[in-house]
């Protein structure tokens, strides 16, 4: 069924994934034109296709826990065939995209390096080191990369440094989140977790670190875009203020619903996002 090769493509991810690349374009363009159309499509193909592949790497640990026991793979719904099809295709299809669309082979080797990143490396050592979030992480900086790569900006550039960096921060507090929610699943996995290496109240503070990170990084990219003391950034600097005290209290305070601060935190994330790809639409140009 079709919406079992959805599931299996995690499509809400995938998506989120592109639209990190549209940034990084337009971070480099200052505007967005038709060639955003095959950056977001070749990012959201490989991503999709990378999921996918990831789907069938973890069959037998997705297996073993609650929360990933229901995917199509694991759960039997979808034959291995089936899923390794769907990988090769979305893959595939995602180089192609790439390597076409652009008088550069840039962007398609930059993706060809996160799917490397991501099945041959960060899977792998998760079930070796709770360090494998590293490469992890290191895989969501990618794609503003290749959208900054596919706009024609300079392959080492402080502003996409920054903007890589700021996906990457991102990624410690997502998968942390997703730890403690989902806690007594990883106590009983196979899978080394930083619930049996630190006390929640550790992996709270480091959530509230590395917001605070992220917070500071969009700042910095701000002044590179619209410098400071300008509406936006006022704007900017209340609501992360706001949203950082707000958050901190909530995730203190006594029994927090992790499912609402995974929600809340992505949703302030993404709209860091928005508000900084208007920045770059409205910096001077040469920025």
């Amino acid at each position: 069924m079709l919406i079992n090769h959805l599931r299996l493509a995690k499509i809400p991810l995938c998506l989120l994934v592109a639209g990190s690349g549209l940034f990084g374009f337009i971070l480099a363009a200052g505007c967005a034109d038709w060639r955003v159309v095959p950056v977001c499509g070749g990012i959201f193909m490989l991503a999709a296709g990378a999921v996918s592949l990831n789907g069938l790497q973890e069959i037998y640990v997705d297996t073993l826990l609650r929360r990933t026991s229901g995917r199509p793979l694991a759960s039997g719904v979808m034959s291995r065939a089936a899923g390794l099809r769907q990988a090769q295709i979305l893959l595939a299809g995602g180089i192609i995209i790439l390597l076409v669309s652009f008088s550069t082979p840039g962007p398609a080797v930059a993706g060809c390096v996160a799917v490397i990143l991501y099945n041959a490396v960060y899977t792998p050592l998760k079930y070796r080191t709770i360090w494998a979030i590293i490469p992890g992480a290191l895989c969501g900086a990618i794609p503003p990369y290749i959208g900054w790569l596919a706009a024609g900006g300079e392959p080492v550039s402080a502003l996409i440094g920054a903007a890589a960096m700021l996906l990457a921060l991102w990624q410690i507090p997502h998968f942390l989140l997703i730890m403690l929610k989902h806690k007594a699943d990883y106590r009983s996995s196979v899978l080394p977790s930083f619930i049996d290496c630190a006390p929640d109240s550790s992996l709270r503070l480091l959530i509230v670190v590395w917001t605070g990170a992220c917070v500071v990084v969009v700042h910095v990219i701000l002044m590179q875009l619209v410098g400071s003391a300008t509406p936006l950034w006022w704007l900017t600097s209340v609501t992360s203020l706001i949203f950082l005290v707000g958050f901190s209290v909530r995730l203190y305070k006594g029994n927090p619903s992790y499912d609402l601060l995974f929600i809340v935190f992505n949703s302030f994330m993404a709209t860091m996002l928005l508000l900084l790809s208007l920045a770059a639409l409205m910096a001077p140009p040469g920025i």
